[in-house]
């Protein structure tokens, strides 16, 4: 059996961290998604969790033109969010993310 969560961390048109996203449960599986309009500079992304919601800390990061699919294993975390350090070129980012735990 597959329980997972789906959810939407945000649209970014500028640099800056998304609203937190408390999981309620420690999912350990994650594909995260971002896509952006970059066409000459790549963006960052980082995937950030945390234990408290006060410490952030980088789990994955995407620089990638265009957007990709990053996979994450064996990390369970309770709160989640993105955070942009750049915008390269885009003026539009768009980041999701699925967490699951197969039982």
């Amino acid at each position: 059996m597959t329980n997972y969560i789906e959810f939407d961390l945000g649209t970014f048109t500028a640099i800056g961290n998304g609203d937190a996203k408390d999981l309620m449960n420690a999912y350990i599986y994650y594909t995260w998604q971002q896509s952006n309009n970059a066409t000459e500079s790549a963006p960052e992304i980082a995937l950030q969790g945390s234990v408290d919601g006060n410490n952030w800390y980088d789990i994955d990061v995407s620089s990638v033109i265009g957007g990709e699919m990053r996979h994450i294993i064996n990390r369970p975390i309770r709160r989640l969010r993105a955070s942009v350090k750049s915008m390269g070129d885009a003026t539009s980012i768009d980041v999701k993310c699925i967490g699951a735990v197969i039982q």
